[in-house]
């Protein structure tokens, strides 16, 4: 997939209390204007973004997530990362707020740790 496709999806586990967002591409400036929206309309006590097939991000796409996650964190809910790739995650690292987000090899991991 070329570095300026993006794509993603919302479902639920056997948890309604549960939804997983799958990011797959490039999560970039240019593509956070459509997720945005619909991250702020997530009503549910853990979200786990599945980054399994995420190959890129930007610091635009990092501020999404993370205004996310402060947004969540302040009405108590969760929020984890699936599958995340070590160039991901070096983003995460480097701009020192990997702290605030667990890590787990899969949904199911995630789902019953949280």
């Amino acid at each position: 997939m070329p570095q300026d496709q993006f794509e993603y999806s919302f479902h639920t586990t056997a948890n309604p209390r549960c939804t997983v967002l799958t990011l797959q591409g490039a999560l970039t400036l240019g593509h956070i204007f459509a997720l945005q929206p619909q991250l702020q309309a997530v009503d549910a006590d853990l979200l786990i973004i599945d980054c399994t097939a995420l190959e890129y991000m930007d610091s635009a796409g990092l501020g999404v997530v993370v205004n996310f996650y402060v947004s969540q964190s302040d009405k108590g809910r969760k929020v984890a990362l699936v599958g995340i790739s070590d160039r991901v995650w070096a983003l995460f690292n480097s701009t020192r707020v990997d702290q605030f987000f667990p890590r787990f090899a899969s949904i199911e991991e995630a789902e019953s740790s949280l």
